[in-house]
């Protein structure tokens, strides 16, 4: 049996890993929209003064992704986000960027959030 250059497999994994880094970061420059179901986050388990974080997985990368509304954004909100939006298909619109070194989209504007029909959120008569 051939002993295996401990040196060698360290750098095959390190030139892998550096690869999925800049693959991830090269994603964080663009606006993206993502739809998807958004399941619960840190709803009401939180500060009040800390943002609300709900989650939802994105199919085409292979991940999850927090959806992040400041307190200043809940508060400008027609509706509660997390009591309209927790178990509904959603497409969200924005720039991935990275919330607590997780991929992220910040909501900056209650028009970044629609149904899968493409209609407002705050339009939504049923909560199924």
């Amino acid at each position: 049996m051939k002993k295996r250059n401990p040196i060698l497999i360290l750098a095959i994994f390190f030139a892998i890993n550096v690869s999925a880094q800049r693959k991830t970061v090269s994603n964080f420059k663009s606006t993206t929209t993502i739809c998807s179901l958004v399941s619960e986050g840190e709803g009401g388990m939180v500060a009040k003064d800390a943002p609300l974080v709900l989650y939802m997985h994105d199919s085409v990368q292979n991940q999850q992704i927090e959806i992040v509304f400041t307190q200043a954004m809940h508060k400008k909100m027609s509706y509660d986000p997390y009591a309209k939006l927790v178990n509904q298909k959603v497409c969200i619109t924005g720039k991935l960027s990275e919330y607590n070194k997780v991929p992220a989209i910040i909501i900056h504007n209650e028009n970044q959030i629609k149904t899968s029909s493409g209609e407002q959120v705050n339009r939504m008569t049923a909560n199924y």
